[in-house]
């Protein structure tokens, strides 16, 4: 494969497959291996060659079907491996299926350079390549001078048919192993991952990759380790590369192994998206459309679709519980012994070092110093507590929330009925088969903690293996890590909301003494001093010149700010995201008038406040700014009059009014106006109302991936597959134009201004007609609140949103302005 040569200088090493026991086959020579003594399946037993089995274009579909289904049949064999006379499997061979025809509908070309160090720009150059060639074709047109010599052409299409096949498993990567010197020994053997879990609170029993095919591990570039290791994500130097809807695995069970596109182009964008938000979380390298039709609710095929995603793991806590459990059964701790072991050494190695023994508040520091399982567990309890906080901030909902689907690092995994809130409603469900609200906005952090136990019971036996019996306080230990998740989770999230709030400084005194830093800059430090534990702390200028905030003024500003603004956002149906992204509006209209002095409680016998008609005009335009950012009219009652939609808005208005008068800017003031100016104190009180604007935007996201604006791309993505079957048009048709506009939205593009994406596209050259995701002009208006530079109507909107919005979608147009 030509695509081999760009990926040949990667650092491949297959550590799981090498360090942790898999499925009981033994390899024998590349891509073939022996069956189990006792014959069951699970295993690969063919030939190269034939693995590399392509159909002919004459052939039919189900003859192309039957065909590879018989070649491949006993890779797919369901694996139950339970028994005692077996070794634990922690993950079994397979082959993915052949998708016929695959084409390549968007490639993310950053995360090739972030996560895999491949030249992510000369990709995109050869895909570009290759589209304007096909797009030549199809008009009948001569390509261009640089395009006109027929290898490159023919390099281009085989590059990309290439890059294709191996992105959605029909080719194996032919490149070696960078930690063997065995000659000709191959470094991908394609596996599935073999774990358990607990689903809506009932153990479920061996579950496993049902259509997830890992492809191969591989060295993070140099750049990205780095060498000291302080924290969970600085640890990764393994990167997974795993294929999703790749076909039947020895885990299918029922299933067919596949994923529709619908499904496939929702995890695609999540994925990035929460990465640009800063989230934790497994990332997206392409997607790959099938011609394979996939069966789902209804008896009309639908699209299939191949995710590629990345991540330094997919080890989740099922992987140890469902180790516990054979481990139970053999009366050991190996199976959980060896993957632990195999975590820390790969992900978590500086928890070998002793000295990493705390942030956990107990009678028994040497119990922690003697015991490295029992920091990785604590280490898991930080990172994850840490990473439901940041859901919680963004209005993030997971919905299914089941062992199976959590990593042991932290990381957003698995994304199913996921929804980010419109309307703030605390009991938000966003997966239709969640009838209890087990898996509710509001339950998310209590969810989480109740898995955590269920990784602790897993954990638990082999913790107590490593301390004597008689000194061991085992349960003692536990139960104070675990008793961290509350402290840790409730720190993070107060400190992330009050910057959301636009309270910004350096907060330290957190959770064992570890830091977050706010950017403060402009807005000047704060000079006063507090007692903490007894402690007084001093929050004065610090070395790197920003504000220090301890934790107990976080959690005063929490309490007095935030608490009160999310019960108007509930009682008043505010949208959670715009609620946030809009009060630098407010800000601005505020106090960028003269009025940025009572901000920073400089003296003055004129601060532009003074005058009655002045105060007047600021409450009017406050009043017309908060109806049009923050309210939107819902679904009115049938009898109810325009009078009494009018009174409503009026009272609505003067509900959110009051809190930014009586508290959001008594608060904003009290806290600015005990802060000393910094180094940069002769900026002018303008200049610092900008810098708190600006923070305040960089903050609060424009863009999250909303239910109806995913619909919208994935029912026109759709039309534009069907309507352009076997060069049906004329012209050439990017099909995965809108997904690749959508990426670039929702990830460049996150915390930026409307018109400002505007103007950046602009300077991109880019059309209307390519970009349909990016308006000529956005702006919140209930006379034209059309969106998709104009592709959508009012009445498409309002349809779209009710039907794939989830609870709480039903909102006027005005509040689609944004994504």
């Amino acid at each position: 494969m030509i695509v081999s040569k760009l990926f040949e200088h990667l650092k491949i090493n297959n550590k799981i497959l090498k360090e942790l026991h898999g499925d009981p086959l033994q390899s024998r020579s590349p891509l073939t291996f022996l069956a189990a003594e006792n014959g069951t399946g699970g295993l690969i037993s063919i030939n190269e060659d034939k693995l590399m089995f392509k159909p002919q274009k004459d052939q039919s579909y189900n003859t192309i079907r039957e065909k590879y289904d018989e070649l491949v049949k006993q890779s797919r064999t369901s694996r139950l491996i339970l028994s005692k006379d077996k070794p634990h499997g922690f993950w079994s061979y397979v082959v993915p299926a052949f998708q016929v025809e695959p084409t390549l509908l968007s490639f993310n070309s950053e995360c090739a350079s972030d996560e895999l160090g491949l030249d992510g720009k000369y990709i995109n150059e050869k895909i570009n390549e290759y589209k304007s060639y096909l797009q030549s074709q199809r008009k009948g047109e001569s390509m261009d001078s640089e395009l006109s010599d027929d290898r490159s052409n023919r390099e281009c299409v085989i590059f990309v048919n290439d890059l294709t096949d191996l992105l959605c498993g029909n080719k194996v990567l032919e490149v070696k192993d960078s930690s063997t010197e065995q000659v000709g020994e191959r470094a991908t053997f394609p596996w599935a991952h073999n774990y358990g879990g607990h689903q809506f609170g009932f153990w479920a029993g061996q579950l496993g990759d049902g259509r997830a095919t890992s492809l191969f591990q591989v060295e993070k570039p140099q750049k990205m380790t780095l060498e000291s290791k302080k924290t969970p994500q600085d640890a990764y130097d393994i990167v997974e590369v795993q294929l999703k809807g790749s076909g039947k695995t020895p885990y299918s069970r029922m299933g067919d192994g596949c994923a529709v596109m619908r499904s496939s182009i929702r995890e695609y964008l999540v994925a990035e998206n929460l990465h640009s938000l800063g989230v934790p979380t497994t990332r997206s390298l392409s997607l790959v459309l099938s011609s394979n039709d996939v069966y789902r609710e209804s008896d009309e095929p639908e699209h299939g679709a191949v995710v590629c995603r990345v991540s330094p793991s997919f080890i989740r806590f099922g992987s140890f519980e469902l180790a516990r459990v054979i481990d139970d059964k053999n009366k050991n701790t190996d199976g959980v012994r060896e993957l632990a072991d195999y975590v820390i050494r790969t992900h978590y190695p500086y928890l070998l070092n002793k000295d990493e023994s705390n942030n956990v508040e107990t009678n028994e520091p040497d119990f922690m110093k003697s015991n490295v399982y029992a920091r990785l567990l604590q280490t898991i309890v930080s990172s994850t507590a840490k990473l439901v906080a940041k859901w919680q901030s963004l209005g993030f909902c997971h919905g299914v929330l089941n062992t199976d689907n959590m990593s042991v690092l932290g990381l957003t995994l698995d994304y199913g009925p996921f929804a980010f809130m419109d309307i703030y409603d605390p009991e938000y469900i966003c997966n239709s088969s969640d009838e209890s609200g087990r898996y509710s906005y509001k339950q998310q952090p209590g969810i989480v903690l109740w898995n955590l136990m269920r990784l602790t019971d897993s954990l638990y036996d082999l913790i107590e293996s490593v301390n004597p019996p008689e000194n061991t306080k085992t349960i003692e230990v536990v139960t104070n890590i675990l008793n961290t998740y509350g402290k840790i989770y409730n720190d993070e999230y107060q400190m992330i909301m009050v910057k959301k709030m636009g309270f910004f400084t350096e907060l330290t005194g957190l959770y064992g003494g570890t830091s977050e830093t706010g950017e403060a800059g402009e807005a000047g430090e704060c000079t006063e001093s507090s007692e903490v534990d007894g402690v007084q702390k001093k929050q004065g200028n610090t070395a790197n010149g920003e504000k220090v905030l301890v934790k107990e003024r976080i959690k005063d500003i929490y309490e007095t700010v935030v608490t009160p603004y999310l019960s108007l956002m509930r009682d008043q149906k505010m949208d959670f995201t715009n609620s946030f992204r809009n009060l630098s509006k407010i800000v601005a209209l505020k106090y960028r008038d003269g009025s940025g002095n009572r901000l920073f409680g400089v003296d003055t016998n004129d601060d532009g406040l003074q005058d009655k008609q002045q105060l007047k005009h600021l409450r009017n335009n406050l009043e017309e700014m908060i109806i049009r950012y923050f309210l939107y009219n819902n679904e009115q009652k049938p009898e109810s009059t325009q009078e009494d939609i009018q009174q409503e808005l009026k009272s609505r208005c003067k509900a959110v009014l009051d809190y930014f008068e009586g508290i959001y800017f008594v608060q904003l003031e009290k806290f600015y106006s005990s802060c000393t100016p910094t180094n940069n104190g002769h900026q002018s009180t303008a200049g610092k109302v900008n810098a708190i604007v600006g923070k305040l935007d960089k903050t609060n996201p424009q863009y999250v991936l909303r239910n109806w604006i995913a619909e919208y791309i994935i029912s026109n993505t759709n039309k534009l597959i069907d309507e352009n079957k076997d060069g049906v048009n004329s012209n050439y048709v990017d099909k995965g134009v809108l997904i690749d506009e959508a990426l670039t939205l929702l990830t460049k593009h996150a915390y930026d201004n409307c018109d400002e994406v505007y103007q950046k596209r602009k300077g991109d050259n880019t059309t209307d007609q390519e970009s349909r995701l990016f308006p000529n002009s956005l702006r919140y208006s209930s006379v034209s609140a059309t969106i998709f530079s104009g592709s959508l109507e009012k009445q498409e909107q309002t349809d779209l949103a009710s039907k794939y919005g989830g609870l709480n979608s039903k909102c006027s147009c005005s509040s689609w302005t944004t994504l």
